[in-house]
């Protein structure tokens, strides 16, 4: 079910970040409150990667680096989740 909520929640997050001047904050929060319920850094990276992918084709609808967002922010999110936990 986690990994169901990680995949969703940038598209949920995303209407919030077009109004807030610090989206990057409300981003790592919420992934904070998800990543915040498992047990250990195996999973917590596993839902951080899950989330960057997930960011990664929302955003690619608008750009065309794929393969730079995929290769920076993907690992990103995995690395950050095993520091929130």
């Amino acid at each position: 079910m986690l990994v169901l909520w990680m995949a969703v929640l940038p598209f949920m997050l995303w209407f919030i970040e077009q109004v807030l001047p610090f989206p990057a904050v409300v981003e790592e929060l919420a992934k904070a409150l998800v990543v915040y319920r498992v047990a250990g850094w195996q999973p917590a990276f596993g839902l951080g990667l899950v989330f960057g992918f997930s960011e990664t084709v929302l955003f690619t609808l608008n750009t065309f680096d794929l393969w730079q967002r995929l290769l920076l922010t993907v690992p990103m999110h995995g690395l950050t989740a095993i520091y929130l936990i």
